[in-house]
């Protein structure tokens, strides 16, 4: 399933709910709220992206106040994207909820 984790299989769910697993039993809903781009690398800073390099993607997802996820890898359902597993960081809140952000590289 990771060759499909790109940005636009995001980019067609925004706006949409992400269950995420807590443990076997308690899961919370995250929304997906942003993908955006991210420029490919160079070899050396101001030199041609290295075409090698997939096109690399963030995604921000926003959550409830409650519980507080920390940085780790987590399981992810989404009911047409299946089940996916990403890293997410902690990355701020305000009067929403909490954000969670994933880097793909």
């Amino acid at each position: 399933m990771t060759e499909n984790l790109n940005k636009a299989s995001f980019s067609r769910h925004l706006g949409e709910r992400f269950r995420v697993r807590l443990d076997s039993s308690e899961k919370i809903d995250l929304v997906l709220i942003e993908v955006k781009g991210l420029s490919k690398p160079g070899k050396d800073p101001g030199s041609e992206p290295n075409e090698n390099c997939k096109d690399p993607f963030t995604t921000l997802f926003r959550g409830p106040h409650e519980p507080f996820l920390k940085q780790q890898i987590r399981g992810l359902e989404h009911n047409q994207m299946g089940d996916i597993e990403i890293f997410m960081v902690p990355v701020g809140q305000d009067e929403l909820g909490l954000y969670y952000e994933s880097v793909f590289n």
